[in-house]
């Protein structure tokens, strides 16, 4: 017990004032502060403050250096977008508080705009007479992006999710079959589909998805790949568009592989799209395979390509059924499809 008093006790003549009394210490406590650190006299009104000292994260922060901004007013830092009205409640708060807290835009030397957060103290003397004002300021620009862009996107997914949900709910509704069990598979596998655009959408932390990896992968989920020869340009579609496209691929992937081109051993398919006119537009044409029936049975006519279509895009098809097999036009208008040029 003894001993280790002896590791608790001050030694004779220790003094914590010596510390404090050491200006060169000081400046360098404050200059390894990640914070920007700025002293300035005690004057509010215009023209004044005036700034009397900066440490090194201010002029990191700022881009001036210190022999640039003592002498100023800190009101140099300013800009459009500072808002006033903080400005206005720092010229209440601080004579009755002493103390004042905001977030405020300041700006670079540079010119480029960043969000503050700002933390202002009074500073007193050995009477107790104001002194002077202590600010530290930290640059919160990215962890305000950051989360911003994190609400984006969760709203963005809220969406995404109600679209899907009413794509959901239109395959229910289309699904022909007068099976329980056929019902079922063919729901199933359309709600498949969408599950496979949902992954790449969330793969790419749902953000655009080409319009060839849609293709590739609804042929992958049909074992189809070898038979399929795709041509088109490299186009984006923005999240909106995945999921109903997916689907309309999906329709005619199942259609070619239960009746047309991909039924057969020596069918073969060629899919190609280009933009015209701000349109995005989509060919299918099968060949080699069994020729379609004169009368086409419910659900042969593709429905849910034709809803799909018109209703979630806004966009026009048609179907050509010819001898050697389906000749499909899609026309989906670009407003939130782009090619990456």
């Amino acid at each position: 017990m003894a001993e280790r008093s002896s590791h608790l006790a001050r030694p004779a003549g220790f003094d914590p004032d010596n510390f404090m009394a050491r200006p060169a210490l000081l400046r360098e406590l404050i200059n390894i502060i990640d914070d920007a650190v700025i002293v300035t006299s005690p004057d509010l009104a215009e023209p004044g403050p005036y700034i009397e000292y900066v440490n090194s994260a201010f002029e990191r922060m700022t881009g001036y250096s210190a022999n640039e901004a003592i002498g100023r007013s800190p009101r140099f830092l300013q800009g459009r977008s500072t808002d006033r009205s903080e400005l206005d409640r720092m010229g209440r708060e601080l004579p009755s508080t002493g103390h004042f807290d905001a977030e405020i835009i300041n700006y670079h030397k540079d010119g480029t705009p960043f969000l503050v957060k700002w933390r202002i103290k009074a500073l007193h003397d050995e009477a107790g007479d104001l002194a002077g004002w202590l600010s530290v300021q930290r640059d919160i620009t990215g962890e305000r992006d950051a989360i911003d862009k994190q609400r984006r996107l969760a709203r963005e997914v809220d969406h995404r999710t109600g679209n899907a949900l009413a794509l959901v709910q239109g395959i229910v509704r289309l699904t022909c079959a007068e099976e329980p069990k056929r019902y079922a598979e063919a729901v199933q596998s359309r709600v498949d589909a969408l599950a496979t655009a949902h992954a790449l959408l969330s793969e790419m932390s749902w953000r655009a998805v080409t319009l060839k990896r849609l293709v590739d992968a609804e042929l992958a989920r049909s074992n189809s790949a070898g038979k399929a020869v795709i041509a088109g340009e490299d186009i984006e579609l923005t999240a909106d568009l995945v999921q109903p496209v997916a689907l309309l691929l999906h329709e005619l992937v199942s259609n070619a592989v239960k009746h047309g081109s991909l039924s057969a051993s020596e069918g073969q398919l060629l899919v190609d799209w280009a933009v015209v006119n701000s349109e995005l537009v989509l060919g299918w044409k099968e060949k080699d395979g069994p020729s379609p029936p004169a009368e086409r049975p419910k659900g042969f006519g593709l429905p849910m390509v034709e809803a799909i279509t018109a209703r979630q895009l806004g966009g026009k098809v048609s179907l050509d059924w010819r001898a050697e097999g389906l000749a499909a036009e899609l026309r989906v208008p670009l407003r939130r499809a782009r090619s990456e040029r």
